[in-house]
């Protein structure tokens, strides 16, 4: 008896599934409606068309499946297709559709029990449901495909999948998807998900080889994933989709005469062509936005305010965090040895990336990336010499170079021939690295030059914040006859510019960041700043990561002179055009630098 009720019921679906698909196929053609615009049953009265009095039918919805029904992210109220067209059916049998949100999972079996008078959802019509649930006349065909990343290029159909025992597909638990998917493929090569979304997800991050959707769920999740996705091979099997109701509802036959009145009179053509037409824009990442990404960032044992190095990477973390919502934080650290406890800090409380700021964190980086390979690591001025390591990502610069313009700027400037330089520690590469271009372009220009080159004597936990030891070495530089100061020290490199700009006719250059709006009491003397430009570099890092494109290994940033300011108009042609020789040979690695020092 079920077998016979079924051909019939087939029977009905094809002759309305042919008005519907007719309906479908010249869209193009018209302008679609709007998704905001209602829809309305032009005569509802229609011969032989039952009237219910007003009826509640509750009808069960997954509020989660494009385009057929979801939570319009404006309004927050239930949209899609299975409202439009329930509001249109209830209008010509005179009913009230009451929509609950219901699982997927359990949703057939609950109609079937009579939890619910019918549901949506875009259930697919086969036997077996027909054995517990009554369907109404189809309403459209739909494809299932193969959905895959852009760049995929190991197969195109599913037979190609089929022959390597090293694809795995993805797909919804309990679906006609994962049916189609088991006809295939053996069980161990299918990874059920309780919702399309993880699967999507699972097969971006390269868990699974493809997703066997739906087609038209599938465009819901190109979308703004269309960089990232794309339908890949024929169609599958074309299934007719229907509502569904408890076995012997007596709802089945006016619902069906309704849909029937809906395909001849233009209704459902207007409807799929709001919600299946290339102008539906709304997305499963408007549905579902991805929880916003965090990105924590260590501080070497440097201040997070030094106007310089840690700043600046600190701002290129605000920079990036506004333009892609991401939460912010910083952690300043006090002592080396709580490296690793400041790190983990961030690790352990889920965040995405963690940037960490200096060369002396770097081990404690390497290791906690060894130990949080999910988790993204940025390490400034720590280069990846070791070998590659796939979550971290080492910003390095040329300091030499820049350094190697502000010791020719200097030598050009300088009325004593004696210039200087104030600087952190010797125990990190970057500072020798300036402080030895610093020398080598100031000898470019005049070999008999003499500069006056201090490395604070301190370890790593004072070299750069002590400005009051900066301030007392730039003093005794100019009063040794140096009229050019270069401040190259975090925060002791700070109390050598402030000290200089007291100095009548001094010059100094600050480092790292644009120091003319880090630190303005420097401004009588600051004629540029030798810049990295850190906060550019790991904005770069952290937006090709949101990208899915992470970079591993040494990253080389840029590095440049600041804007000569206030100094511009006094700084001669001539003097202007020799930087800019000197920039171009550098960048043609066509000077020697000092740096790395011959032993």
């Amino acid at each position: 008896m079920k077998t016979k009720r079924f051909f019939w019921l087939l029977l009905a679906i094809l002759l309305v599934g042919s008005l519907l698909l007719a309906a479908c196929g010249d869209q193009a053609e018209d302008t679609p409606v709007a998704v905001d615009d209602p829809i309305e049953v032009e005569d509802p009265e229609v011969e032989g068309i039952a009237d219910l009095g007003g009826q509640e039918i509750t009808i069960a919805v997954e509020n989660a499946y494009l385009p057929y029904n979801y939570i319009d992210p404006e309004t927050g109220e239930g949209a899609g297709w299975d409202y439009d067209v329930w509001h249109g059916i209830c209008d010509l049998i005179n009913c009230t559709p009451v929509f609950v949100e219901a699982a997927w999972e359990g949703m057939i079996q609950a109609v079937a029990d009579g939890q619910f008078d019918a549901a949506g959802d875009g259930i697919t019509i086969t036997e077996a449901r027909a054995e517990i649930v009554d369907f109404s006349v189809g309403y459209v065909a739909i494809e299932q495909r193969l959905l895959v990343r852009v760049d995929e290029d190991r197969f195109e159909t599913i037979e190609d999948i089929v022959a390597n025992e090293d694809f795995k597909l993805g797909t919804q638990t309990g679906t006609t998807n994962y049916e189609t998917a088991a006809t295939y493929l053996p069980a161990d090569r299918i990874q059920a998900f309780e919702q399309f979304p993880f699967a999507v997800q699972a097969l971006i991050s390269g868990d699974i080889d493809a997703v066997i959707i739906d087609e038209t769920a599938g465009q819901g999740y190109l979308g703004e994933n269309a960089d990232a996705l794309k339908l890949s091979g024929p169609s599958m099997s074309s299934d007719m989709l229907g509502f569904i109701f408890p076995l012997g509802s007596e709802l089945v036959g006016p619902v069906d005469l309704a849909i029937a009145e809906l395909a001849q009179n233009g209704f459902l053509d207007e409807v799929n062509k709001v919600y299946f037409g290339s102008d539906f824009s709304i997305t499963y990442d408007d549905l579902f936005p991805p929880d916003p990404i965090k990105i924590g960032l260590v501080t070497d044992v440097g201040e997070i305010d030094d106007k310089s190095f840690n700043q600046s990477a600190w701002e290129g973390v605000q920079l990036v965090g506004e333009e892609i919502g991401a939460e912010v934080d910083y952690i300043e650290t006090k002592d080396a040895k709580d490296y690793m406890a400041n790190i983990e800090l961030f690790t352990k409380n889920d965040f995405d990336i963690v940037v960490t700021v200096g060369f002396a964190i770097g081990e404690a980086t390497l290791e906690a990336a060894a130990l949080y390979p999910d988790i993204y690591f940025i390490g400034v001025d720590q280069g990846q010499w070791g070998g590659v390591v796939e979550n971290v990502a080492g910003l390095i610069f040329s300091e030499d170079k820049v350094g190697f313009l502000a010791g020719a700027l200097a030598a050009q400037l300088t009325e004593t021939d004696i210039v200087a330089a104030v600087l952190g520690t010797d125990l990190v590469p970057p500072v020798v690295a300036f402080k030895e271009g610093y020398e080598s372009g100031a000898a470019y220009i005049n070999p008999d030059i003499s500069v006056i080159s201090t490395y604070h004597p301190g370890g790593l936990d004072v070299a750069f914040t002590d400005p009051e030891w900066g301030a007392t070495t730039a003093k005794q530089a100019l009063d040794s006859g140096a009229d050019v100061v270069f401040g190259a020290g975090g925060k002791t490199g700070n109390g050598a510019l402030i000290e200089t700009a007291g100095v009548a006719g001094a010059y100094c250059i600050g480092v790292d960041s644009d120091q003319w709006v880090s630190v303005p009491e420097a401004h009588p003397c600051l004629v540029t700043s030798a810049m990295k430009l850190i906060d550019v570099g790991v904005y770069d890092l952290v937006m090709m990561y949101q990208a899915g494109e992470p970079y591993a290994g040494s990253y080389l940033g840029s590095v440049t002179l600041a804007p000569f300011y206030d100094f511009d108009a006094s700084i001669s042609q001539e003097i202007k055009d020799k930087m800019d020789e000197i920039s171009i040979l550098l960048a043609n690695d066509e000077l020697d630098t000092g740096y790395p020092p011959e032993d």
